[in-house]
């Protein structure tokens, strides 16, 4: 009760009063108002940009995922320049030519993080590099004067430190030797980066400056168009490479990865090789096709792959080989 002084001067009693706070509810929208019709539509234009943006970079995402996973499967690679990966393949190789003559060679290939370098240290081995693409001099009918074991590819052992890493691309230094009777010297500055090209396509770019004993200083240049069609995947190559004791050559690769199963993975594949230099160029083609299977677990693969070549402009002379592999993987 509250005591009020009237004008009478008498004391009058009363009760509180309770003033509730005013709420404002929205009124009811009609959805067939022209003005809110036009406001949805506003709406709508400002998130369009947003989620354009948000489905490239899931499809290019896609693209770069299913590559890695078959770079994985055929060979990984990316292992370069993961410095901070403990992995070797051990590759054995039966290749047998159409005239009946055979060579049979054993490859590693691998890296082992040093301990204390917090993963950007580590110690590699290598006798086939799958993304420097082939040996060019191998493919055009003169092989690499390599007594010291039955195939043209080099054994490269040294350090691999990981520079500097970040959304763009990755960083990687190589200092080593090659492993033969005269060991040269071997040091590679390498630069690898990942791009998307429209919402399909994606883009990646390796530079490398590399130093060889026998050779000199020298530049190498690959590209790497891809496109993911359903779980297929389509992939153009080109690599340019030059030393200062060696003429310009260049090598373009096509290959089209189709799933066979969840185990196998078949390859079509197909190569233009080119030597330039003073003398007149050399010219090669070559079309392949690969069949690889996970025999066991993660580690055990096996591969079967025809190949043709013609090491010249013509189609006349044709070299015809088979290659069956076998591959252990070994670490993580």
């Amino acid at each position: 009760m509250l005591l009020l002084l009237s004008s009478h001067g008498l004391l009058v009693a009363a009760d509180p009063v309770t003033i509730a706070p005013l709420r404002l509810q929205d009124p009811e929208v009609d959805p067939d108002d022209p003005v809110q019709t036009i406001i949805n539509a506003l709406d709508e234009d400002i998130e369009l940009p947003r989620r354009l943006s948000v489905m490239h970079q899931e499809i290019g995402d896609r693209v770069l995922e299913l590559s890695d996973r078959i770079d994985d499967f055929f060979g990984d690679p990316r292992l370069e320049t993961e410095a901070g990966k403990t992995r070797y393949r051990v590759r054995s190789e039966w290749r047998i030519e159409e005239e009946g003559e055979s060579t049979i060679g054993v490859k590693v290939r691998g890296h082992a993080v040093l301990p204390r370098t917090r993963q950007r240290l580590g110690f590699f081995l290598e006798s086939f590099r799958d993304d420097v693409l082939t040996d060019l001099d191998d493919l055009l009918g003169d092989p690499a004067d390599d007594t010291d074991s039955l195939t043209a590819a080099e054994d490269v052992s040294g350090l691999r430190a990981a520079l500097f890493s970040n959304k763009r691309g990755r960083l990687s230094l190589d200092g080593g030797v090659k492993l033969s009777k005269s060991p040269q010297a071997r040091v590679k500055l390498r630069w690898q980066e990942d791009h998307e090209l429209e919402n399909l396509w994606s883009l990646r770019l390796i530079q490398s400056l590399e130093y060889r004993g026998e050779e000199g200083y020298g530049e190498r240049t690959q590209l790497r168009f891809e496109r993911a069609i359903d779980e297929k995947l389509l992939r153009f190559g080109i690599e340019g490479v030059w030393f200062e004791e060696q003429d310009f050559k260049a090598l373009l690769t096509t290959s089209f990865f189709v799933p066979f199963d969840s185990r196998s993975v078949i390859r079509l594949s197909g190569q233009m090789t080119a030597d330039l230099g003073d003398a007149p160029a050399r010219t090669g083609v070559g079309v392949g096709v690969g069949f690889r299977r996970r025999l066991y677990s993660d580690w055990l693969f096996g591969e079967i792959a025809p190949h043709v070549f013609w090491p010249q402009k013509s189609f006349d002379g044709s070299e015809v080989s088979l290659m069956l592999v076998t591959e252990v993987i070994f670490g993580r």
